[in-house]
């Protein structure tokens, strides 16, 4: 059931990402004397504009985002360009009015990721491993937690206890009230066959809410494994701590420098996956856009608890890297492929016609436009 609150936040939050990102272009060419000719909140039709002075200032139809237009920047006149237009500017100037949204990106996130941090002593939220190997982050300590709950089998005795999705189990407490600390999942499966059949407490704590609670439950003996089990698929999640005072004081660009670098890590595994399985599921299923943005917003929501605020913000932090790196990259209009165009003006003093810069740019957004529109029907309909 879709509601208007997370809807709202949703909204809200990615508006002011693009519009961070647009105001970095927009100070930038300010100061390097391009004339901005309008900044506008919201993707048209212009609902109302204001100009002042000789910029104009709008208000749009779609609360989606924003826009910075420039003066000559999509022109194909390269011939008497006036000194305020985008074109006429030396190349490392464009390449730095072009950079600045991403730079905007970065500074912004960093903080959101920062406020985040220091709310939790400078330990992150925790991240699915994926494949054998635990991804190890650049920068802060990494931990790996071992004996997560990934999956619970129907009518096992992990469903009828109360476990659910991401209860890391921390320890073990059997009859006599021994405890057994865990800390692997070869070790949970391990005091599970030894106690089967007996009543025992498990210690766990859910790495979303971080409540800590104890259930009771009794290992069954499966035919097939051929040992006790309590019916529960485990995963491998990990997190970064930040621990001298320069980690902690850059702490926020570093923990974004972290999660980027995870995301390239899990992105090049599922690619792997999928030409190992000669299919797209793998990767399908990494991939997500604003619907399924917006699922993460209804989620974190509809959870509640003090927590909110803060895994709202953590969410801003990763989606304010993500549209950085995003837009860096060098494809066709986006920020990174209209840099790529001008590399060659700046080392070889010779600019690449505009009409096969337009035409590059237009093709480029057409095809960003139908992977958008695939991966939110993939989100609506393959993933309810």
């Amino acid at each position: 059931m879709i509601t208007l609150l997370p809807i709202l936040i949703f909204l809200i939050s990615l508006s002011v990402l693009v519009m961070v990102h647009e105001l970095g272009h927009f100070i930038v060419a300010k100061k390097a004397g391009i004339l901005v000719e309008e900044f506008g909140f919201g993707i048209p039709p212009k609902i109302i504009g204001k100009k002042i002075g000789k910029t104009i200032y709008s208000l749009n139809l779609f609360p989606f985002g924003g826009f910075v237009r420039l003066k000559g920047e999509d022109t194909q006149n390269e011939k008497n360009l006036a000194k305020d237009e985008f074109l006429a500017k030396p190349p490392i100037i464009r390449i730095l009015v072009l950079c600045a949204g991403v730079f905007m990106n970065v500074v912004f996130g960093s903080v959101f990721f920062f406020l985040v941090l220091i709310h939790s002593n400078f330990q992150s939220s925790p991240m699915l491993v994926l494949g054998e190997k635990p991804f190890v982050f650049p920068f802060g300590k990494t931990v790996i937690l071992d004996s997560v709950v990934t999956y619970i089998k129907e009518q096992s005795p992990a469903q009828k206890a109360g476990l659910s999705y991401g209860d890391y189990i921390s320890a073990v407490v059997d009859e006599r009230g021994d405890t057994m600390a865990i800390s692997s999942a070869k070790e949970l499966q391990s005091s599970m066959d030894m106690l089967k059949g007996k009543k025992v407490s498990l210690v766990v704590e859910n790495l979303s809410s971080k409540k800590t609670k104890t259930v009771e439950v009794i290992p069954e003996y499966d035919n097939e494994l051929k040992r006790g089990v309590i019916g529960v698929g485990l995963g491998s999640f990990s997190f970064v701590s930040y621990n001298s005072p320069l980690e902690k004081s850059l702490s926020g660009l570093l923990h974004g420098v972290n999660v980027t670098t995870y995301s390239i890590s899990s992105m090049k595994y599922l690619i792997a996956k999928s030409l190992e399985t000669k299919s797209i599921a793998p990767v399908s299923a990494g991939l997500s856009g604003p619907v399924g943005i917006y699922r993460v917003v209804d989620g974190v929501i509809s959870f509640g608890g003090s927590s909110v605020f803060y895994n709202l913000l953590d969410i801003m932090g990763l989606l304010s890297f993500s549209l950085a790196f995003f837009n860096i990259l060098p494809i066709p209009a986006l920020d990174g492929g209209r840099v790529l165009f001008i590399i060659p003006e700046l080392v070889f003093k010779k600019r690449i016609s505009s009409k096969i810069e337009a035409i590059s740019h237009s093709v480029g957004l057409t095809i960003l436009l139908l992977l958008i529109v695939l991966i939110s029907l993939k989100d609506l309909f393959l993933q309810r």
